[in-house]
């Protein structure tokens, strides 16, 4: 009985939050802040990490480089989700699946396949690829910056997949060097 009476007590307080304009604009540019930092927090986490097997001189694998890029893919995706909520003037997106009201809501299985959209977004982005549902509106210049941003995270990464054929390509020629130096002692 007293769960029942939290649960209907923190309802009922909740439900003026809820219908908020100005929570709800609150709530959503904290989660766009928050996922700024978490890339923020990936991008110097893969640096120091990268750095440090590139001055020692171990090996650096496509799953480590693949792991950071993938992670940064889906948190540009995350952060362009919420940039839609925040305001989707944002993009043009022609059909939309959802027009986000200005109170916070549900967005219920709806919301999964907008997430996989901007998902897909972003992995276009990432690549150059022009994604034909969605395209950054006219009316703000924050996803542009966004999309450069996530270009430039991307180019990295190809740098660091060259560097890996080529680390791995100089490792094999020492390889086939010592064992011709050591054919020709016998």
């Amino acid at each position: 009985m007293a769960t029942f009476m939290i649960y209907l007590i923190g309802t009922v307080a909740l439900a003026g939050y809820l219908q908020n304009e100005l929570v709800a604009l609150i709530w959503r540019s904290t989660k766009v802040v928050l996922s700024m930092f978490i890339l923020f927090s990936i991008c110097l986490t893969s640096y120091y990490h990268f750095r440090y097997l590139l001055k020692t001189g171990l090996d650096l694998s496509f799953q480590q480089i693949l792991f950071f890029y993938v992670t940064g893919i889906v948190i540009f995706g995350a952060i362009y989700n919420q940039l839609y909520f925040l305001d989707y003037n944002f993009f043009n997106y022609p059909n939309p699946i959802i027009i986000p009201p200005p109170q916070l809501m549900n967005p219920g299985l709806d919301g999964l396949i907008l997430v996989l959209d901007f998902l897909a977004y972003s992995a276009c982005v990432s690549l150059s690829i022009d994604y034909t549902r969605i395209s950054s509106g006219a009316s703000s210049a924050i996803v542009p910056i966004v999309n450069i941003i996530e270009v430039l995270f991307s180019l990295v990464f190809v740098a660091l997949f060259i560097s890996m054929f080529v680390q791995k390509s100089s490792s094999s020629n020492e390889n086939s060097t010592t064992i011709n130096a050591d054919e020709n002692i016998n």
